[in-house]
C-alpha cells in the first residue's frame, strides 16, 4: 500500500509561502484543526485538486483555477502542490502557472494509474459533510458506514431477505 508521507504547498490558496505537512509517523488518518481563516481548507483543497483536478466546493460557486492561486503571487510565480509517497516513484509536483495551465512533474504510466485509482477513493471529508451526516437518521448512517467499509452489498442483500 502506498502512503502519503509529505505534502508541501506554496502559492496555493491561503499558503503564499512554502508550508508542509510531514506524515512519516505511523498514522492512518489526519485531522487538521484550527480557527476559521487559519488555512485548514488550503490543505484539503490541495489534496482534492491534486487528485481530482478540481475543488468541488469552489467549482460549485463558479470559482475555478483562478481561485487556487494565492492572491499575493506575482504574475510569474506558480502555485505548487508537492506530494511525496512511501514509494518514491509516485512522488509528484503539480503546478498551476500564471496562465492557469496545470503541469505535473511525474508523467509515468504507473503514476497515472495510481492517481486514477486514488481519485475513486474518498480522500477528503469536510466539516459540512460531517455535519450533514450527523443530522441524518440512524438507518441512513448505517447505510453510509456500510458503503464506506465495503459491506453495502451484504446489507442490501440482508434487507431483501427480511
Amino acid at each position: 500500500m502506498i502512503k502519503l508521507r509529505k505534502m508541501d504547498i506554496e502559492g496555493f490558496r491561503g499558503a503564499r509561502l512554502p508550508i508542509g505537512l510531514d506524515f512519516t509517523t505511523h498514522c492512518k488518518s489526519v485531522i487538521v484543526y484550527g480557527p476559521n481563516g487559519s488555512g485548514k481548507s488550503t490543505f484539503s483543497d490541495a489534496i482534492e485538486w491534486f487528485f481530482y483536478k478540481r475543488v468541488n466546493h469552489l467549482w460549485r460557486e463558479d470559482c475555478f483555477e483562478e481561485a487556487l492561486r494565492n492572491l499575493n503571487l506575482t504574475g510569474s510565480e506558480n502555485s505548487i502542490v508537492s506530494l511525496r509517497f512511501s514509494d518514491s516513484k509516485q512522488d509528484c509536483e503539480q503546478i498551476l502557472d500564471e496562465k492557469l495551465a496545470v503541469k505535473r512533474s511525474n508523467k509515468s504510466a504507473e503514476f497515472k494509474l495510481y492517481v486514477e485509482a486514488s481519485a475513486a477513493e474518498r480522500l477528503v471529508l469536510r466539516y459540512a459533510e460531517l455535519q450533514e451526516f450527523i443530522t441524518k437518521t440512524k438507518g441512513h448512517k448505517k447505510k453510509v458506514i456500510a458503503k464506506i467499509i465495503g459491506i453495502d452489498d451484504i446489507v442490501d442483500f440482508r434487507n431483501t431477505q427480511s
